[in-house]
């Protein structure tokens, strides 16, 4: 090697092919350490005298990295490879990114390690050493069909148009992000790839008619869009005003934001879309700019002079709330002939579902509803139909869990002022708006779902009876025991005031307890 390198032109031809014909054959030798095949490459390229590089060329095939070769050894072949073309000074094959293939599981790694970082380093040394190239390589179309197949290599393809010193090769590729981004098909696709849309949005040399052909088939597509995606096209076209002339894409954008406006269905979106439409039309450039960037200083001097103006939400503590009352109500068990003190109701058997009771309360007890077969059984039965009624009614309760409901009055009394945690004494509210009932849990029944109020007030005269509505509502609460076990339930409140205040605190608890075993007993010995 030495001999060869130093005595170039005394060498003769047999010993520089012998040397060339060592060097690929430990490069193609599989069972070497990779780092002897790599210095073996660098002899190659070291060797590459005027009269030795005629014998490379003919084996430059060779060079060509192979689906098997460590990964560091296809990065330096290809360097190789490229370093042979330079060299030569002749065009480069069309067919040249097919070496690529060999590095084929790029595509599932999205992090710029590895064969990712291999492959764009090797595309980076193509556009930077052959930028004449690069339409005849095809390698706009390479980065296009890398991001139609793995959307997370774009981080890649943008840093690979910031790094190449060309500008006339960065606009070819942006022209071609930009004419792939436009055409995806199916239109719903387009939302995948905002980020290259916001890129290409902020490049104020480059034709926008891409985006704003993408961002219209998006928004115009059959498909409904959601608020996420309808937010990051308002920021699009938000950086679209401030980036381009306001001349070059007013049609366009005013045709866009009055669709948003008027069709989208999310709220948050057409006023969004609404407010874009009018400074629009309204504002020049300049003005966008200073309402859309302002200054910092500006920004800072407008928290420190602004108010909040969220509403005041007030916890009440020393107890229940005073003006609140939650308590069971008796009269509903009356009316079903029972006046043994207790407050839980049940439908009676052979009651229809538009009974009076279930108009007053909205709840047809469809779980304590037997069927009506099970009437006239009863009726003619004997014993031994008894025990198999039973054992039917036995599995209704293991299939649908049977259910206790207890109503309750929720009333509006006038009391003294309350105390809060962060105000001190407060005036109680006269009227409430959005009441929600929330339980405590019990590891015996299953969750009790929440009451929902939309109002309750106090009375409008001081002597008027506070007997119905607005300040007493009558709620049925429904509970659902796994384990006849008495338990205790705190009833934890919220509701807003006439001023938006909203209101946190704790209504009285409430207890369920049980029957003795025994009385059971008896009760099942009559029946």
């Amino acid at each position: 090697m030495v001999v060869n390198a130093l005595f170039a032109k005394e060498v003769e031809k047999s010993l520089v092919e012998a040397v060339l014909h060592r060097l690929f054959a430990l490069l193609q030798d599989g069972a070497m350490e990779p780092c002897f095949r790599m210095l073996s490459v660098s002899w190659l390229i070291a060797l590459t005298t005027k009269f030795s590089f005629d014998l490379l060329w003919a084996r430059v095939e060779e060079l060509c990295p192979r689906w098997h070769d460590p990964l560091e050894l296809k990065e330096v072949k290809l360097q190789a490879l490229l370093y042979c073309f330079k060299l030569s000074g002749g065009t480069l094959p069309k067919n040249l990114l097919i070496v690529l293939e060999s590095l084929s599981e790029f595509k599932y790694c999205h992090r710029p390690v590895g064969a990712h970082a291999v492959v764009f380093r090797f595309l980076l040394r193509v556009l930077t050493d052959f930028p004449s190239e690069m339409d005849r390589l095809e390698v706009p179309q390479e980065l296009c069909d890398m991001l139609r197949s793995c959307l997370g290599v774009l981080p890649s393809v943008l840093a690979l148009n910031q790094r190449v010193k060309s500008q006339a090769v960065q606009y070819k590729l942006l022209h071609s992000l930009g004419s792939f981004v436009s055409c995806l098909e199916p239109p719903s696709r387009i939302q995948r790839y905002f980020g290259l849309l916001v890129i290409l949005s902020e490049i104020s040399w480059l034709d926008p008619s891409y985006v704003l052909t993408a961002l219209h088939r998006l928004v115009f597509s059959p498909s409904s869009l959601s608020w996420e995606a309808g937010m990051r096209v308002l920021i699009t076209c938000r950086r679209m005003i401030l980036s381009h002339p306001q001349a070059v894409i007013y049609q366009p954008m005013l045709r866009l934001l009055q669709h948003l406006a008027t069709y989208q269905s999310d709220v948050d979106l057409r006023d969004r879309a609404l407010l874009y439409l009018r400074l629009l039309s309204h504002s020049g450039p300049a003005a966008l700019g200073a309402l859309f960037n302002p200054h910092p200083g500006n920004m800072q001097r407008m928290t420190q002079m602004l108010s909040p103006v969220l509403p005041l939400t007030v916890r009440l503590v020393n107890g229940p709330v005073p003006f609140l009352r939650l308590v069971k109500s008796p009269q509903e068990r009356k009316r079903l002939g029972l006046l043994d003190r207790q407050t839980a109701v049940f439908v009676l058997p052979g009651e229809e579902l538009t009974s009076d009771w279930e108009k007053r309360w909205g709840d047809a007890g469809v779980d304590h509803q037997f069927p009506k077969e099970w009437h006239q059984d009863f009726a003619e039965t004997d014993s031994e139909g008894l025990d198999v009624l039973l054992r039917e009614y036995r599995k209704l309760l293991q299939a649908s869990p049977s259910s206790i409901r207890l109503p309750f009055v929720l009333h509006y009394e006038a009391a003294a002022d309350m105390v809060s945690e962060e105000n001190g004494l407060l005036e109680s509210p006269r009227q409430l708006f959005s009441l929600e009932l929330t339980f405590s849990s019990s590891e015996h029944y299953l969750p009790i779902e929440p009451i929902r109020i939309p109002f309750i007030a106090a009375s409008q005269m001081e002597e008027e009876e506070e007997s119905g509505f607005p300040c007493l509502n009558k709620l049925l609460l429904r509970l659902r025991p796994l384990s006849p076990v008495p338990t205790s339930f705190g009833v934890n409140i919220a509701f807003n005031d006439s001023f938006s205040q909203m209101y946190l605190g704790q209504l009285e608890a409430f207890e369920v307890a049980f029957q003795e075993q025994t009385g059971l007993a008896k009760c099942c010995e009559v029946v």
